[in-house]
């Protein structure tokens, strides 16, 4: 059937193939000409979502994570799935894909990354970085250090930095919905500090409506990630060194424990100390 990806691209692996077909694909980007890559490095497989109907996501456009980081091979799926088809079937086969990623790169510089844009996506990386098969497996990331050249333009020194606010961003994201690690909102919310930052610095060459309604989502999300940061501080601080100081007070155990509920995502507790 026909596809909206705004890059050339060959059918790898065929997720409907029996004995347990899905609604998914597995497809190599062509890089444009002019391109050049390192096959050297790892490859990245990008799992898309909305079965192509998001055109901000993957490679549906130019300006998109395939555009950043070319050979990679995209991850999409068709809008019917496969009946019967189960998120556990899914899951087996987008594992598959990666296992013929890392085949036709096993010279390359360390295992895939995966990126992901959907909840099966979302699941096939968890997968995968519990069984070591992917990297880095999911953990809090801090700013990277970005090496601008003098001889760089203003366009390209935004785009290394953005690219790296991004990275920052998203890989936080993660960490927040699903590890127990109080660092995660801390270092999202430093990247989208450094996202604000680069955009109102680079303002006079990158100047847009779009940059401008970013920005404000980034300070929104910021705004809204600082107070669950404030909660983390209060409750896994705070309250938990006075709780370890006084430990026949049980009033701080029970604080301990109401914080931790509020900073959970749907009411469910995400830090256990007390």
């Amino acid at each position: 059937m026909s596809h909206l990806l705004g890059f050339e691209a060959n059918l790898i692996c065929d997720g409907r193939s029996p004995p347990r077909p899905v609604n998914y694909l597995l497809a190599g980007i062509r890089r444009p000409e002019g391109v050049v890559i390192d096959p050297m490095k790892r490859s990245l497989v990008v799992v898309d979502a909305r079965a192509g109907h998001g055109s901000e996501i993957a490679g549906f456009q130019t300006d998109s994570p395939i555009s950043v980081i070319l050979e990679e091979d995209l991850v999409g799926f068709l809008p019917d799935p496969v009946p019967g088809q189960t998120m556990e079937d899914v899951t087996i086969a987008e594992a598959a894909f990666c296992e013929h990623v890392i085949a036709l790169n096993a010279d390359g510089e360390g295992k895939p990354g995966v990126i992901d844009n959907c909840q099966a996506g979302s699941e096939c990386g968890s997968l995968l970085a519990e069984q070591e098969r992917i990297e880095p497996p999911l953990a809090p990331q801090n700013a990277g250090k970005i090496a601008l050249a003098s001889d760089q333009i203003v366009e390209q020194a935004a785009r290394d930095i953005l690219r790296d606010c991004l990275d920052q961003i998203a890989t936080n994201f993660f960490v927040v919905r699903k590890l127990d690690d109080i660092e995660g909102p801390h270092q999202l919310r430093v990247g989208l500090r450094r996202l604000r930052t680069a955009f109102l610095i680079y303002k006079s060459a990158l100047d847009s409506t779009e940059m401008a309604r970013l920005s404000g989502e980034a300070k929104w999300l910021g705004q809204e990630v600082g107070r669950l940061r404030d909660l983390d501080v209060v409750a896994h601080v705070i309250v938990m060194r006075e709780a370890t100081l006084h430990p026949d007070e049980p009033g701080l155990s029970a604080l301990a424990e109401v914080l931790a509920k509020q900073a959970a995502p749907n009411g469910e507790i995400r830090y256990v100390h007390c």
